[in-house]
Order: C-alpha cells, then sequence, then structure tokens
C-alpha cells in the first residue's frame, strides 16, 4: 500500500498510488430507468472536473468499525476479564502495532494491516516514523477522511445472508475479470457474458433469499428486514378503505338530492297557498338548503387515497365537517327560527298586544350559528 521513505528514494514492490473510491458522470433517472448524465439536480454531491464534468462517487465504509460483546451468563468475574481485554486491544497504543505495520521487519509482500478504526490511525506522523512515505500517508488519510465524509457513503449490506451474498457477487465479478483479462472471452461475447453473469448472479441470490425464507426459525423475510434497517418500510395493513360502502353512499346522497329537489319544487310550485304560506317559504327552503348541504358531504367523506392523491383526501377531509356542521346549522337555525317566530306570537297574543316579527329578526340565531361555526373551524386541522 505504501513505499518506505529509504536514503536513496527507492521504491519497495513499484510505485503506488491512493486516490479516492473511483466514481461515474452518469447516474440511474429512477423515472425512467436510464443512465443519464450527471447535473446538480440529479448529483447533488458529486464533484466537478473541469475535463470530465460532473462526477457522483459513493465511497463504500466496509464494515463500519469493530465490536466486541461479553455474554450475560457468564460470570462477572469473566465479563470484568474480558472487558479490560477489549480497552487493552482497542487503545490506542496497542491497536497502532495492528493498524501501522512495521515495514523494516515485515517484508512489504507480507504487509496486510487492519484497517484504521481511530483517529489516531491515521496520524500522518505515525506512519512516517514506521517508515513509510510521508505524501503517500498523507493520500491514505485524506481519502479515508474524504469517504467518511461524504454524504454519498454507502455500508455494506446488513442482513441476514448479507455475507453469503457478497461472496456470490465477488465469485462471480472476480471470474467474469479474469476471463477479461486473459482475453479468453471473445469481444463480441462479452455483453452477452455479462448478462449471463447478471442472470447468474439474480438466480443464486433468489436461491439464498428463497432458503433463508423458508426457515422455520425464520421470523421475518429478508426483504422485509432490509427495507426496515433502510428506514423504508411500510406493512401491508388493512387501509380501511371505503371502495365497497362507497356506492351505498352515493346512493343514499341521490336519494337526498331527489327528494330535496321534489320538496323544493312543491314550495315554489304552492307557495302562494295559505297552508304554504302559514309554513312560512322562506324557512321551508333554508332547511330544504341546509339538507343538501348535509347530503353533499357525503362526497367529500367517500374520498380516500384509493381514489385520490394524499393531498386531495386532506381537503376532503377539512371540507367534510364544514359541509355537515354548515348544513345541519341551517337546518337547525330554519327550525329553531319558525318555533321562536311561533313563540313570539303565542306571548304577544297571551298578553293581548299586536306584535309584528319579520324575517330579519328570527335570522338572528342563524347569522349567530354561522359566525360560531366560521370561528370553530378556521382552527381546526386533519391529521396527517
Amino acid at each position: 500500500m505504501f513505499r518506505r521513505s529509504m536514503a536513496e528514494g527507492s521504491v519497495l514492490g513499484g510505485v503506488l498510488g491512493i486516490s479516492q473510491t473511483p466514481g461515474s458522470d452518469v447516474v440511474l433517472d429512477r423515472s425512467t430507468g436510464k443512465l443519464v448524465k450527471c447535473t446538480e439536480e440529479l448529483c447533488p454531491y458529486a464533484k466537478f472536473y473541469e475535463d470530465i464534468g460532473l462526477v457522483n462517487s459513493a465511497p463504500y465504509a466496509a464494515n463500519g468499525g469493530w465490536c466486541g460483546a461479553i455474554s450475560a451468563n457468564t460470570t462477572p468475574e469473566k465479563q470484568d476479564a474480558l472487558a479490560d481485554f477489549f480497552l487493552w486491544a482497542s487503545s490506542g497504543k496497542q491497536s497502532d502495532q495492528y493498524v501501522i505495520p512495521d515495514p523494516a521487519n515485515v517484508p512489504i509482500e507480507q504487509i496486510n494491516g487492519q484497517d484504521p478504526w481511530r483517529r489516531s490511525h491515521l496520524d500522518v506522523d505515525k506512519w512516517e516514523a514506521a517508515g513509510f512515505d510521508r505524501e503517500l500517508a498523507k493520500q491514505f488519510a485524506d481519502s479515508i477522511y474524504s469517504n467518511l465524509n461524504s454524504k454519498n457513503v454507502v455500508v455494506e449490506p446488513r442482513f441476514p445472508k448479507a455475507g453469503e451474498i457478497i461472496s456470490i457477487l465477488d465469485k462471480e465479478v472476480n471470474e467474469y475479470l479474469v476471463k477479461a483479462h486473459e482475453g479468453s472471452i471473445p469481444e463480441d461475447k462479452k455483453q452477452e457474458e455479462r448478462v449471463r453473469v447478471s442472470q447468474s448472479l439474480t438466480n443464486q441470490w433468489n436461491t439464498v433469499i428463497k432458503q433463508y425464507n423458508e426457515r422455520g426459525d425464520t421470523k421475518s423475510p429478508i426483504l422485509t428486514i432490509y427495507q426496515r434497517l433502510r428506514g423504508v418500510y411500510y406493512p401491508d395493513q388493512d387501509m380501511n378503505q371505503l371502495n365497497q360502502i362507497r356506492p351505498l353512499g352515493y346512493t343514499l346522497l341521490a336519494i337526498i338530492l331527489a327528494s330535496s329537489l321534489a320538496s323544493f319544487c312543491w314550495v315554489f310550485k304552492y307557495h302562494e297557498k295559505t297552508i304554504v304560506k302559514s309554513a312560512q317559504p322562506q324557512f321551508l327552503l333554508l332547511l330544504i338548503f341546509g339538507i343538501v348541504i348535509m347530503g353533499l358531504s357525503i362526497v367529500p367523506m367517500g374520498l380516500d387515497d384509493s381514489v385520490v392523491s394524499t393531498e386531495g383526501a386532506s381537503i376532503a377531509c377539512m371540507v367534510t365537517p364544514w359541509m355537515v356542521v354548515i348544513g345541519f346549522s341551517l337546518t337547525f337555525a330554519a327550525l329553531f327560527s319558525k318555533v321562536w317566530r311561533l313563540n313570539l306570537l303565542m306571548k304577544s297574543a297571551a298578553s293581548f298586544r299586536r306584535v309584528t316579527v319579520t324575517t330579519g329578526d328570527v335570522l338572528h340565531p342563524l347569522v349567530f350559528l354561522l359566525v360560531l361555526d366560521v370561528i370553530l373551524l378556521s382552527g381546526k386541522k386533519c391529521a396527517s
């Protein structure tokens, strides 16, 4: 990985360099399923190069650290001893020798240190003191910091059988790359071979996943576990949608509208008749109007996310109480006003006084109720 610093400037194992994980100037457009050139919208965390343009990279944070566990069933003495061992093994002084190899005593071809897991492991001075080239050590540390700080960083799959799935991927891809490097795949067959590798991966992965999902001790399928880890799991559940009862509601609405229309036509036709005049046509029409508004509330009441968008369902959610309350207030006010008017006339008759009660006098309760409705409903919201 590094070359030793030597007086004559020789390089052990050849000239080696360190760079960030390669990226791509194209990205998958999920709306079309095709690869398209990176733009600032599609690749918000891409890096711009003058000779290439925007390049999007997704650094891979393998493992993501080390961990240790102590069984709760063992004795307290053993738990303390194991905890002390973990503290010793992970300490900066002790762990440096695992991460920063000693090229002075270990052949360069045998150097295979552990991945850094502490900030102190990326101290360039330590690498230089161990005999490594300072510039290469700095490139190594900078590449790790750059990857970890990237907003595109990805971690290894963490779900049951992930290791087996990755092993299958490594094996198939490695075999293809070896064949391609050796030239054993004709140029006109490379596309066909890549398709074969892709299909082989799919078949093997599906077999592994199916075997795990069908095990007797499996509590959740792999897809569910993966979706939960990614924060995109939405369990199948009864959404209590209105598809079955909606036709019944619309049938009742048709009956209400037909009855209201028939009542309106009857009042309009016989409004000069004595019996209709006595019933006060203006209040009869107000009563019909209130019933129609209440009946029409069935329409927004029957809308849910099975027929409209989430925004549309939210609008319908708020429209429903407005129509129900306003319609009921109109109906109640019409009946109340009629009773109030009759009450005033009866009281005046009992005291042998003549009193004139106009329609405007008895509409005050209606105005009061409507104002109260608007005040109360304006501050309400439907839960999203």
